[in-house]
């Protein structure tokens, strides 16, 4: 018996007498598994089956039974030499169903006898397997058939059978890299995984490892791209996507992200999967960064749907072609889904005509697929005008919640101004004073702004200064500005819907400036730890008389790149406090000059602090391996941080006499310092030995245990080692 869900329902609907059944997908193999499933539970000796290239062939080497001058004989035709044949333990099965009908009205009647015929001298002993991609009606078939979608393969299903390929090919692989492999096949064809897994073997012999996890994902994204359908988004590979400003919105996606990478914990608790977000307001302030900003902080790939795409010229085409598209976000899972402009796709739902009733089909498969899904498909949509949105699309429940985007207040537009104007030629900018001057600047027009004003001092010879900037100010008309009544009837529509606002008000981030300058180091500290501090004020603060309030400042995570390295690069060991006597708590200017172990381990793990800076650090002597290790432990070898690192298979070496383990002094995850003990274990001349390391380095996995007879050359560990 298949362990599929579907296959007991269509046994017990044949058994009760039902004559037909329709069976949606697009995998071939797994649906002919189905069938024989089916046809043995019901002792079927006969499977007889037809499609629209060869007419009738054999089940099995799918071969034609008959050879034909020309074409072969129309579905009708194959239909009616059914009247003669006894149909008692025969499965009917036909491939192509929706085309082999829509050839005449004659051939949906023919079926429809032969279904009727089943009812009432076959019951339970026969039975005609309609198969196509897609689900499809007619009237005449009604309450003949019943309909089964073959769903994709359960997560369960995906590993057993990456497992089984692994144990029968004699593949080396990681716990780590054949869960994150399971996990980016779940939602593809049988066909495409075992694909994936014999190419996987092509190209890296017996060692599965972080080169397959992107092989799959460039099979994934080359079928979104093949459909047409979604557009792959791509992400930058150097800097990271950089969102200034909304911090509510930044908060909340924080809280979305934790729970998307704790799905076992989740599904514990009973939580529901998060669904998504909806994003309305002001053009230019940051709702399309918002999605990419999502997309990096999961690793997960992004794609974009734009429905304006998905209309079709043929009745019904417009509805296959967003079922095809969601379904292929769900193959593509884990994913986020970016439906940019919602509101210009479905402005027509409730007018006349043709159009109004597509989109409102349209829109009812969107929703319908939000409130069911169970893939990992984080769908983010953006609005600028939400009021023409239909109401079924913003009541609770569709999306996890609806943020507005203001234009960016003083305290935001400094941020973003600071965005801009890193690594540029500048000299002497106030961004607070610029921040005033801009009100009702988008974040676009804040870009703009910067752009216009660094084209102007190019073409003068000199550095950015205040005053090129300022003089540029008044040389820009912003947004607010050209269309502030409707803007206006915006805010108060978000407002009367009770819409969460995407930043933090003014007001709050005015009570942490007042903060950072208090006499008590304890509320400088909190100001420090907290995420919507401004980078300036953090700049200050890391700087601090008092070290707790300076380590605070650094393990922001907002802490400006350019600190977090200073600090590093500042950092002598020899130099640090030692924590271990009293009286090292000075708060003396001279001791907050130097960079302490501990301020040093904040910049070193701030998680804002990629490759790029970590790299150039470490070949400079500033980072030491024991350092390195340590970060390459807490992010994982997976990360970015690959490239400064080798994976090493340590073995007994042949120096060593073969024994048995006694005792495992380390674990996996555990980073070894030379000098720490491995395993102890009892030689063949029965003396008690010990292994100890000689190589600094992070197991990935380890692959002894007690009682294990070890020979020399045999297995102990996979190490990541630094390079």
């Amino acid at each position: 018996m298949s362990s599929n869900p579907i296959v007991k329902p269509m046994i017990h609907a044949i058994q009760s007498g039902v004559p037909g059944i329709q069976l949606h997908s697009r995998e071939y193999q797994r649906g002919d598994k189905l069938i024989q499933h089916v046809a043995d539970a019901l002792a079927m000796s006969q499977i007889k089956e037809w499609n629209l290239s060869d007419g009738w062939v054999d089940f099995k080497n799918k071969r034609s039974v008959e050879e034909y001058d020309i074409n072969p004989p129309s579905l009708y035709a194959c239909l009616k030499e059914l009247d003669d044949l006894n149909l008692d333990n025969v499965l009917i099965v036909i491939k192509n169903a929706q085309k082999g009908l829509e050839e005449s009205p004659a051939t949906v009647a023919r079926l429809q006898q032969l279904l009727l015929r089943i009812q009432r001298h076959h019951r339970g002993v026969c039975a005609v397997m309609l198969c196509n991609e897609t689900a499809f009606q007619y009237a005449e078939l009604q309450g003949l058939c019943h309909q089964h979608q073959l769903k994709p393969l359960f997560k369960s299903q995906v590993k057993q059978l990456v497992e089984r390929f692994i144990k029968q090919n004699g593949i080396t692989v990681t716990t780590e890299v054949k869960n994150q492999f399971v996990s980016l096949c779940v939602g593809l064809d049988l066909e495409v995984i075992e694909q994936l897994l014999s190419s996987a073997k092509a190209q890296y012999q017996q060692q599965f490892d972080v080169r397959t996890l992107q092989l799959v994902k460039q099979v994934k994204e080359q079928i979104i791209t093949n459909s047409g359908l979604l557009e792959v988004i791509s992400m930058p590979k150097q800097d990271s996507v950089k969102l200034a400003g909304l911090d509510n919105l930044t908060l909340w996606l924080d809280k979305k992200r934790r729970v998307i990478e704790s799905s076992d914990s989740q599904k514990k608790y009973g939580l529901p999967a998060p669904k998504g977000v909806l994003l309305a307001g002001i053009p230019g302030c940051g709702k399309s960064l918002s999605a990419k900003l999502v997309a990096e902080k999961l690793q997960y790939p992004l794609f974009r749907l734009d429905i304006g795409r998905l209309m079709g010229k043929y009745i019904g085409e417009s509805e296959k072609n967003m079922r095809e598209a969601l379904k292929l976000a769900e193959q593509a899972s884990p994913c986020v889904l970016w439906i940019d402009e919602i509101e210009k796709a479905f402005s027509g739902i409730g007018g006349s005509g043709g159009n109004g009733e597509v989109t409102t089909r349209l829109l009812g498969l969107l929703l319908t697929w939000m409130q069911e899904k169970s893939s990992t498909t984080f769908v983010i949509a953006t609005a600028n005008n939400i009021k023409t949105l239909p109401s079924e699309l913003l009541r609770k429940g569709r999306f996890d919640d609806i943020f507005y985007v203001d234009f960016p207040n003083c305290y935001e537009r400094e941020q973003i101004l600071s965005v801009h104007l890193q690594s540029k030629p500048t000299s002497h900018i106030d961004l607070k004073s610029i921040a005033k001057q801009t009100e009702l600047f988008s974040g676009s027009d804040l870009e703009m702004l910067v752009n216009t004003a660094l084209e102007s001092a190019f073409l003068d010879k000199c550095l950015l200064s205040n005053k090129k900037l300022l003089d540029t100010i008044k040389e820009v008309i912003p947004l607010g500005k050209q269309n502030k009544q409707q803007l206006d009837e915006l805010k108060t529509f978000f407002l009367e819907n009770n819409f969460k606002p995407a930043s933090y008000s003014e007001t709050q981030y005015q009570k942490l400036a007042d903060q950072y300058q208090s006499a008590d180091p304890m509320i400088r500290k909190q100001v420090a730890s907290n995420r919507f501090t401004s980078v300036q004020v953090l700049s200050k603060l890391a700087d601090d008389n008092d070290l707790l309030v300076r380590e605070s400042a650094l393990n922001n995570r907002h802490c400006p790149i350019e600190l977090l390295t200073a600090k590093i690069a500042n950092y002598k060991a020899n130099m640090g406090f030692d924590f271990t006597q009293s009286g090292v708590w000075s708060n003396s200017n001279q001791n907050k000059m130097t960079t302490t172990r501990r301020e040093f381990e904040a910049a070193l793990h701030n998680p804002s602090l990629k490759i790029e800076q970590i790299e150039p650090l470490y070949r400079a002597g500033n980072i030491n391996k024991v350092d390195l290790l340590a970060l390459v432990k807490e992010r994982g070898y997976q990360s970015e941080l690959k490239s400064l690192c080798q994976r090493e298979r340590i073995s007994l070496p042949k120096t060593v006499a073969s024994g048995t383990v006694r005792k495992i002094s380390c674990h996996q995850g555990q980073q070894l310092k030379e000098g720490d003990t491995i395993f102890e274990y009892d030689n063949t001349e029965g003396n008690n030995e010990m292994l100890v390391c000689n190589q600094p380095g992070v197991i990935e996995e380890l692959s002894i245990k007690v009682g294990q007879h070890l020979c020399s050359g045999d297995t102990i560990m996979n190490l990541i080692a630094i390079k």
